[in-house]
């Protein structure tokens, strides 16, 4: 912190170097009294790695099944705070090509196609174009 810089680095007192900071003394010398909740915090760590892909709602449960009583926005901050949620990755393209190629085959590409095809044909023979 910059006022414990100042203090040591410079030999000037807590009141002067919050002064030169622009932060109030009490600000400074604040000590949460907020309970930790380290034994939540290690089960939550526990479960998320265990279970990778469950987000902080199933986790929760989880934790609600083994006696925590916690609100879902205490465990969602904690889950935050923690790092434990997922990273968004944005799929590519070619990846996603790759992907619906190996789920549905050709069949994937040439069948929407064949589709819209229609549709021109259709419109076309009802003279709507």
């Amino acid at each position: 912190m910059i006022v414990d810089y100042l203090k040591s680095r410079h030999s000037t007192s807590e009141r002067r170097a919050c002064r030169l900071v622009g932060m109030a003394r009490r600000v400074y010398s604040y000590k949460s009294c907020k309970d930790p909740q380290t034994a939540l915090r290690q089960r939550m760590k526990e479960l998320a790695i265990t279970r990778m892909r469950y987000g902080y709602r199933k986790i929760g449960v989880l934790l609600k099944r083994e006696g925590f009583r916690h609100s879902t926005g205490v465990i969602y901050r904690i889950y935050r705070e923690e790092g434990l949620g997922l990273r968004y990755r944005p799929v590519g393209a070619a990846a996603l090509l790759r992907r619906n190629l190996a789920i549905y085959g050709l069949g994937g590409l040439v069948v929407p196609f064949i589709g819209i095809k229609l549709i021109d044909w259709l419109l076309v023979a009802v003279h709507l174009v």
